[in-house]
This record gives C-alpha cells, structure tokens and sequence, in this order.
C-alpha cells in the first residue's frame, strides 16, 4: 500500500519539536531517513522503476542520462543548481528536486486544525464528540502530536497471506484520511469501518495475550494495543472526527505539460 505524500515533508514532527529533514523517516518500515535519501531507491528497486531493463547497479545512473539528454531539464538543472550544463544533472541534484517538490505537498488546513486554532465551530458536535473519543479509547497513544502520529514502529499483527511472521510498521499520519484508502502497510483493510472493527477486536487480543495468550507468536503484539477501550456505541462518531482531518483545498494542480515530452498522468 503505498504511503501518500501529501505532507510528507513533515514526517518525523512531534508535538514541540521541528522537523529534521535528514532524519525523516521513510517508508512503512522507516528503513531510510530523509525525502533525499529516499527518493532514488525506487528508482534502483526491481519491483518499483527498474524492471528487468538494467541492474541495480545501473537503476540511478540511467535515470540520470535520460534526464540529462534532455536539453530543457539541462538547462533547468544548470539554473537552480549551477556548473556546466553536463554536470548539473546527477544523482544528489535529482534526489534534491525530486525532494522539494514532495515537499510542496501540503494540507495544513483541516477542520481539526482551525479547532485547535480557537474556532469551536470548526467541528460539528458529532466531529467533536469523535475527539472525545479518540482520546477517551486510546486511540491518541500512537496518533498524537501535529501529525497525529508517533513515528514509531508498531506491531499489529495486521492479517496478511503473503506473509509467514508478525513485523512492525511506522505510525501513519491519520491526515488526509479520506484520500488514502486503503488503510494498513499491506492495503488490507478498504473502509475506515473495517479498520475501526480491527482495532476493536485487537484491543482483546492484546490483552489476552498479555494475560497468557499464545506466546508462539513472535514478535509480540504491541503492549500499547492493551490499553486501547473502543466504544462501539461512539464508533459512528470516532470516523465522523477522522473523516474531518481533511484538507479539501490543498493545491492539486497537474502541468499540462512536462520537458520530457511524455504525457501527463494525474487528476
């Protein structure tokens, strides 16, 4: 399930604290630190950009020559970056473009933040109760801070036939909730219902688990999910509240047009 990037730029932010851009975790596993870092190993993965055209070795350094024989991104590059027009394109200047691009791709105004901001009205009374309940059931303990995530590694135990063992995943954000079904590391879940039940029934697992359960199963779930106390009779205004951690205006624009020539994908 591919994480979305729209306010990726603030991945890592905590209640309190900036953002280091170089330590940024990335990816579902947060296996790498930094937009910079990650962005060019898509490019090098088989399963991703690369194919069966080259070898891993060759994945970047391919990608750098199509760019660079195409005059209009050399003298782009050679603009923002400087030197020659040759040298201007390579692997650190196009992980850095392709950085703050992503970082362009921000949401900062949902209902949740104009409330916090001091405008009461900004959620309904059922969004407002869903707040209530999102902190009463525990829900805050992995989804606090700004971007309502921890950034931690957590294991679920999240179903999942491809495979054989339990692993743990970072905290996503829960902005922008409504655009990025669907939900888990593997897409497993398609509606926010089917998250909540998950969670619901894996509050008793954990405890079950922590009170003697099958200790078979390696690693553990996470101790967190224990505390978790969802209210089925305030689920309906649980996913009114995450429904409204929504920026609806945040800028969409596609280019009618691109200096490679090809078309332009995108809504």
């Amino acid at each position: 399930n591919t994480p979305g990037l729209v306010n990726v730029g603030f991945n890592g932010m905590l209640s309190g604290q900036g953002v280091l851009p170089e330590r940024a975790p990335m990816f579902w596993d947060s296996r790498v630190e930094g937009l910079e870092a990650q962005a060019l190993i898509p490019i090098e993965s088989r399963e991703e950009m690369r194919g069966d055209a080259c070898p891993e070795s060759q994945g970047v350094p391919g990608a750098v020559a199509r760019i660079r024989n195409i005059p209009e991104y050399r003298e782009r590059f050679t603009r923002v970056f400087g030197g020659a027009p040759d040298a201007s394109v390579d692997a650190t200047h196009l992980a850095q473009a392709l950085a703050v691009f992503e970082r362009s791709l921000v949401a900062p105004h949902t209902p949740l933040d104009r409330f916090l901001a001091g405008d009461l009205e900004a959620l309904n009374p059922q969004q407002r109760a869903g707040l209530r309940e999102f902190q009463d059931s525990g829900c805050i303990q992995c989804h606090g801070g700004p971007m309502l995530s921890d950034f931690k590694l957590h294991v679920l135990g999240v179903p999942d036939p491809s495979s054989t063992g339990r692993r743990s995943f970072r905290t996503p954000t829960l902005r922008q909730l409504r655009d990025t079904a669907p939900y888990m590391h593997n897409g497993r879940f398609r509606t926010l219902d089917d998250v909540l039940q998950f969670y619901d029934e894996l509050a008793e697992a954990a405890t079950e688990a922590q009170e003697g359960g099958d200790a078979s199963l390696q690693p553990p779930l996470d101790p967190l999910l224990a505390r978790l106390r969802m209210n089925p009779a305030r689920t309906s205004d649980l996913k009114a509240f995450l429904e409204s951690i929504q920026d609806d205006d945040h800028d969409r624009t596609v280019p009618v047009r691109v200096p490679s020539g090809l078309p332009v994908a995108g809504r």
